[in-house]
């Protein structure tokens, strides 16, 4: 064995021993900053709003409730852009809203679950401050909305059977004692226009106070009426409402709402899909279109078309379908409609003369709407976590709507009368 061996060893350990000794107080420092670093950064983190829902009727945070519920703050909407349920929609997974037949037939989806009649009840239903809405809710602006909550999933048993799928909490901004107000506007393309304004005034304090709100909004439709140039698809709106709110106490509460609003929208886009051609019972031609015959399958669905039952006047499987109908079969396939003219109405709506008792109405073309809407909300706490809560309303809608059910124009043709 070499001597010098050794001692190069040793000279290895004395020259590593004081990077040893300058390394131990920068590895005890990292060890401290570990331990202290989440606390720091809990610290410097900006704490998450607490967001409380009343999805099951009662104040509850979102993160407790065992529902779906996707809930959106007034700023939320605000900073979003969200000015109607269509465009909560857009931001919502698993929520469809959208209007047919203009602003008069109204849809909502959640989930996939929906009707195909208007006059069926609706899967999903819109509820203001609690109280029920069946239409109009597509005019409905949401600029005074202090929260929307939408719940997926049956919720019959606390808001009633026309909620199987799901249900809109709209919860309004409620007045307060202090006097303070809100103004908005929107322009857009398409002829789009929106006004809103809403005040609080306080007037006894502690005790009483209103919010009262006006809204307008426009829309000049996207499409031509190649009849006489018109657009088509053009919206109108107009509401107000006022609510007040009293205060008796701690334990006593009550709040009145009376809103109005009207809508005047014109003619709507319609297109209908080409059906086979029959002829003494018998089809003689397909007609281009894409039906296909009762009993086949259609994109992995069986079509059995049923009839209308004579009571409920909605569809039973224990009424057979018309011979028509089975024939016609059921649309299966997309249709692309190109073009941005269409043929409709046009003068034969804007001043209709009734061909059979020859009173003439004027303009009857689109959907005239006018819902008057009141509901006293009257809230008393035992104590202990329980209310008594109490809601009536009333709701009283005239609409008149008029319709080109040739798709073309085509004027209705006058009636002979014989005595």
């Amino acid at each position: 064995m070499s001597p010098s061996k050794p001692l190069l060893l040793i000279t290895a350990l004395l020259a590593a021993y004081p990077a040893f000794a300058q390394t131990t107080p920068a590895a005890t420092a990292t060890e401290a900053d570990a331990k202290t670093a989440p606390a720091k950064a809990a610290e410097a983190a900006p704490a998450l709003a607490t967001v409380v829902v009343t999805s099951r009727r009662i104040a509850e945070r979102l993160q407790d409730v065992p529902l779906s519920v996707v809930a959106l703050t007034g700023k939320d909407l605000e900073e979003r852009g969200v000015l109607s349920l269509v465009d909560l929609s857009f931001l919502t997974p698993g929520l469809s809203y959208s209007s047919d037949f203009g602003r008069s037939g109204e849809r909502p989806t959640v989930r996939g679950i929906s009707v195909s009649r208007l006059d069926a009840p609706q899967p999903v239903s819109v509820f203001i401050d609690g109280v029920y809405v069946r239409d109009g809710v597509l005019a409905l602006g949401l600029d005074d909305a202090e929260r929307i909550e939408v719940i997926k999933g049956p919720q019959s048993a606390l808001y009633g059977r026309a909620t199987y799928a799901g249900a809109i909490n709209y919860v309004t901004v409620k007045p307060g004692n202090v006097l303070k107000g809100k103004v908005s506007s929107t322009v857009a393309s398409d002829g789009e226009r929106s006004a809103f304004g809403a005040l609080t005034v306080p007037l006894v304090p502690d005790v009483l106070s209103m919010r009262v709100r006006l809204n307008h909004s426009e829309f000049g439709g996207q499409y031509t009426n190649s009849l006489d140039g018109s657009k088509l698809g053009t919206e109108n709106s107009n509401s107000a409402g006022v609510k007040f709110a009293l205060n008796l106490g701690e334990s006593f509460t009550a709040a009145l709402a009376l809103d109005n609003a009207r809508t005047q929208d014109g003619l709507f886009v319609t297109q209908v899909r080409k059906i086979p051609l029959q002829a003494g019972g018998k089809i003689i031609s397909q007609n281009d279109s894409f039906n296909a015959p009762n009993g086949t399958m259609c994109n992995g669905y069986l079509i059995n078309q049923v009839g209308n039952d004579p009571i409920t006047k909605l569809p039973s499987a224990r009424v057979p379908a018309s011979a028509a109908t089975i024939l016609n079969g059921y649309p299966c396939g997309a249709v692309s409609i190109v073009g941005t003219s269409f043929p409709v109405g046009g003068p034969a709506l804007k001043n209709y003369t009734d061909p059979v008792t020859g009173i003439a109405y004027g303009d009857v073309s689109g959907n005239i709407r006018n819902v008057d809407r009141g509901a006293l909300t009257l809230k008393y706490e035992f104590g202990g976590g329980y209310e008594l809560t109490s809601q009536t309303a009333y709701t009283k809608t005239a609409a008149n709507v008029g319709t080109d059910q040739s798709y073309g124009g085509i004027p209705i043709a006058p009636r002979h009368l014989v005595a």
